[in-house]
């Protein structure tokens, strides 16, 4: 299983260019990093935040949808509910997840 971002459009062939970000190491169930992500260089510039600020951003909405999916929120207005809190009050929804999840 790999992570693959939609680079571009070649103008010429008109084929979509894709690079391989991630690639699933099931032994060892984790992720290895191939290549530099565009989309999280870009949502880091983006935030203003330093690499690791955005990975403990990621971390935390992680928590959130693990826990969502241990609490089966499935229908798609109580996930949008979640989301939204979520938007409005990240550390409270996320300290909620992770109280759940212990």
């Amino acid at each position: 299983i790999t992570a693959t971002e939609v680079l571009t459009l070649d103008p010429k062939t008109k084929e979509i260019l894709t690079r391989e970000v991630f690639r699933w190491k099931p032994r060892k169930d984790e992720f290895k990093k191939l290549n530099p992500s565009y989309v999280l260089q870009r949502n880091m510039e983006k935030l203003n935040l330093t690499e690791d600020e955005l990975k403990k951003e990621l971390r935390k909405r992680r928590i959130v949808l693990e826990w969502m999916v241990k609490s089966n929120i499935r229908h798609y207005t109580e996930v949008a509910k979640v989301i939204r809190e979520y938007y409005a009050d990240p550390e409270r929804v996320y300290r909620k997840a992770w109280m759940n999840l212990k």
